[in-house]
């Protein structure tokens, strides 16, 4: 009995969570319900689906909206952004530069391997038109069966009797994310979001891969409005995965389900933000609401002006035909009317025709001069309409491509200048939000991708762990080679995994999203290399004279090319400066090291030695001629020598 009331209260309790998120999502919805009102009117705008569809009733238009996106479109997204890691504070680390390099290959070799551009330009489009540009990051684990490495038999589950899994493949992809499917939860900043919902439409056959036998039972509640609501074949049911920050669980409900929930998983990715998606990108924004605003709503006003305007010079223009009377006695002045070139019209009453004053005085013409004047000054009014729209959008005709030519190179500037005033913070808000797409890719990739995948990807091979490298070290010295400084897998995959020391040692950034100028890049490269030479030209000569060491000028070196964004390759180079001079003066191993040692203090020995022979001698010389100075002084007291003339 106590066993039913505990299921009771159990199945209570379900259903009352689902109820909650169910009623969560219908809240959210409802907070954002405006936008999305004015976000699909944008939409048939865009693709001018509020004019007729007949092209009797149809009005003439000017698509303002459509060529302003177009414009936007080419300006904030022309390239796809390449993964920069390195190390935070560009120090000398050699476990930090080895982690770096092995998240950039592994960003870059994931971002080749979909459609990454496609992702961006997708939220770019919701970014200028609904005003709201989303995107999540999917971590994708390939499983296989396990097998015995000695058998070759695949392992079991000892209760399920199931085959065992293992990750045999990973990646990480962007996934665009329609701004119809998404719903967060009211706030003022993304720091304060406390959930994101994420809809998607599956069918039975999805449902129940996804969730198992519980899928049968979910109603499809959704169908297109052009089918019928009867017709399964396009059913699908609406399912919400919701990410709860609060308790860090991701919930799945849906509403042809509300009496359970299809699925509760503990924070599936460890992400320090929780959310597997950046903050969205919002085309007006203010401090006050996340509820975004649509651009076109700001000049909404001269743009159906600029309409009326284009309607009304249509009109008149059709109006302006060469149109008149004629004398109906003469019929031939039809046909004269509707010939074409160098035909002539034969007519019986020539003469009478003459005598009426020829074609000049039969002929009335209605008059279109005014019409013609009207037509021109609303076409400058549809001008003027423009550039107040251009001024609100901050388009200028250099970015649009149009010019006069009597405008000078600093005019020019200056309009290059104002529009990139404008256009440069939608650039930057296109490039914070790929930034922040690789940042948490780079932190699903160091959380969960395996050192295997890891190796494969990035093409590194390093020694497993100390043991490993001390015996590679061991065997390297018993063949004479010599093996690069590098650390081992284990203090890589320790550093990955390690939040806090992943955020204090690699920075994730990306290069700029917008074709950067290959003048400017190249200038600045040639100022390197000869900065680079002149530093070498002037420290040389005090490095061989032993002013100063070669560490210190390798160091001071190094401090300079860090601060440019440079290869992983040159910086290796630097750190291998003054440590190889020659292959016979750099030992190979210990052994040589040790005969130079032994080498060089034998030939201290015997120039010691030397020394003291030469030093003997030279007593000995001193001596003698002491003796014979003594001797010659003795003979001059006797008087055996004769006195020496001065």
């Amino acid at each position: 009995m106590s066993g039913e009331i505990e299921s009771k209260d159990q199945d209570t309790g379900e259903s009352q969570i689902t109820a909650r998120w169910l009623k969560e999502i219908d809240l959210a919805g409802t907070h954002e319900r405006a936008w999305r009102r004015r976000a699909r009117k944008v939409l048939k705008r865009y693709r001018d689906e509020t004019n007729a569809d007949s092209d009797e009733n149809r009005q003439a238009q000017f698509n303002i909206l459509y060529a302003n996106t177009e414009v936007l479109r080419g300006v904030i997204y022309q390239k796809t952004p390449v993964p920069d890691v390195r190390r935070r504070f560009l120090d000398k680390d050699p476990v930090g530069r080895e982690t770096a390099q092995i998240l950039q290959r592994a960003l870059s070799f994931c971002v080749d391997s979909y459609d990454f551009d496609g992702v961006i330009e997708q939220v770019v489009e919701d970014y200028l038109l609904p005003g709201r540009g989303m995107a999540r990051v999917k971590y994708i684990p390939t499983y296989a069966p396990m097998t015995n490495e000695e058998t070759g038999e695949t392992m079991l589950d000892h209760e399920t009797g199931e085959p065992l899994q293992q990750v045999v493949y990973e990646t990480v992809e962007t996934e665009y994310v329609e701004w119809e499917m998404v719903r967060i939860s009211p706030a003022k900043r993304w720091a304060k979001v406390r959930w994101v919902a994420f809809g998607e439409l599956l069918t039975r056959d999805e449902l129940v891969k996804q969730f198992g036998e519980i899928g049968k039972t979910v109603t499809l509640d959704w169908a297109p409005k052009d089918k019928e609501q009867d017709d399964e074949m396009f059913k699908r049911a609406r399912v919400w995965s919701i990410w709860d920050k609060s308790s860090r669980k991701v919930h799945v409900v849906a509403k042809g389900m509300p009496s359970r929930r299809l699925a509760v998983v503990d924070d599936p990715l460890n992400l320090q933000g929780f959310f597997p998606c950046p903050r969205p990108v919002y085309a007006i924004h203010t401090t006050d609401s996340m509820i975004p605003i649509p651009e076109y709503t700001q000049y909404q006003d001269q743009a159906i002006e600029l309409d009326n305007l284009t309607a009304r010079i249509n009109v008149l223009v059709d109006a302006l035909r060469r149109r008149g009377l004629f004398n109906g006695k003469f019929t031939e002045l039809e046909a004269l009317a509707n010939a074409s070139d160098n035909q002539f019209i034969a007519i019986e009453n020539y003469s009478e025709l003459i005598a009426a004053g020829g074609i000049e005085k039969l002929f009335l013409e209605a008059p279109i001069e005014g019409i013609a004047k009207v037509v021109v000054h609303l076409m400058q009014q549809r001008e003027a309409v423009k550039q107040t729209i251009y001024e609100i959008t901050g388009l200028s005709d250099v970015v649009r491509g149009v010019s006069v030519a009597s405008e000078t190179l600093g005019a020019q500037q200056l309009k290059a200048r104002y529009s990139n005033s404008r256009t440069g913070p939608r650039q930057k808000a296109i490039e914070r939000f790929a930034r922040d797409l690789f940042r948490i890719k780079a932190e699903i990739i160091a959380e969960k991708f395996s050192q295997q995948t890891l190796a494969l990807m990035t093409g590194k091979d390093f020694p497993a762990d100390d043991a490993h490298k001390m015996a590679l070290l061991q065997q390297a010295q018993a063949t004479g080679k010599q093996l690069p400084n590098t650390p081992t897998w284990e203090q890589v995959i320790k550093l990955m995994r390690d939040d806090k020391l992943r955020g204090f040692r690699v920075d994730v950034e990306t290069d700029s999203t917008v074709q950067p100028d290959a003048t400017e890049e190249q200038k600045n490269r040639v100022e390197l290399l000869g900065a680079i030479t002149q530093f070498v030209q002037g420290v040389g000569p005090a490095v061989q004279s032993g002013a100063i060491s070669m560490e210190l000028a390798k160091e001071m070196l190094s401090f300079g090319v860090r601060g440019f964004k440079v290869s992983p390759q040159l910086e290796d180079a630097l750190d291998q400066i003054g440590q190889q001079k020659s292959g016979q003066e750099q030992p190979q191993n210990d052994t040589q090291a040790q005969q130079m040692v032994i080498a060089k203090e034998s030939a201290e020995m015997e120039k010691a030695q030397f020394e003291a022979v030469e030093a003997k001698a030279k007593a000995r010389e001193a001596e003698a001629k002491a003796e014979l100075a003594e001797m010659r002084v003795q003979m001059l007291n006797v008087g055996a020598l004769p006195p020496v003339q001065m």
